[in-house]
């Protein structure tokens, strides 16, 4: 069989099990140490960086989340049963952690952290500069704290305004009418405005 000679114009398109004879040209069959991006076309793999040590081997399972708030400050907090850390990602660092009152955080303050299933009862989410962890094997509780009783409430929409228009709200066998005026006189603009008639209802 002659050899065959042909030219690619990239190859970022990965590596494929087919047949040499159905596989696109950008494709191939082994792609070691190699990363193929659209932008960059075929390079070498980065390669990885040994920054620290975050923590000694374990046996435990542990939930891992990653905080990147900017090239200065990421963080990993690792969560294990009653347990959490915070290593920063630029040196490996252990962080010190403050309770709510600002005082360094001791194990007591992680018992909401019970869990034999870090993996599968932890969740993290991170918005702007706070990280919430929530643990779903515990069952929220209510507040024993409670407010005044605010009364029989409601809800009246108003979603247009006529000139010349009766607008009727029944509440508890309170009828409250409020009438706007006609389009004869300019300065009955504004009281057909939504808003207005609702103000109206309101203060009768």
């Amino acid at each position: 069989m002659a050899l065959i000679t042909h030219s690619t114009d990239s190859m970022v398109g990965g590596v494929s099990q087919q047949p040499a004879t159905r596989r696109f040209a950008s494709q191939c069959e082994v792609q070691e140490n190699a990363l193929g991006t659209v932008i960059e076309g075929l390079r070498k793999r980065p390669p990885t960086e040994h920054v620290g040590l975050m923590t000694q081997a374990t046996t435990e399972a542990t939930a891992y989340h990653t905080i990147n708030r900017d090239a200065g400050e990421r963080y990993v907090v690792s969560v294990q049963d009653e347990f959490l850390r915070v290593f920063d990602l630029n040196d490996g660092s252990l962080q010190t952690v403050y309770d709510i009152n600002g005082d360094v955080a001791v194990a007591a303050d992680f018992s909401y952290l019970d869990t034999t299933d870090p993996l599968g009862d932890i969740e993290f989410l991170t918005i702007a500069d706070a990280t919430i962890i929530v643990n779903k094997a515990v069952q929220p509780k209510m507040d024993s704290s409670t407010t005044a009783d605010r009364g029989y409430e409601a809800l009246i929409f108003v979603k247009q305004g006529n000139y010349g228009t009766k607008y009727v709200a029944e509440v508890d066998g309170r009828v409250v009418t409020v009438e706007t005026g006609d389009s004869s006189a300019t300065n009955h603009i504004e009281g057909i405005q939504t808003d207005y008639i609702a103000e109206l209802i309101r203060d009768h």
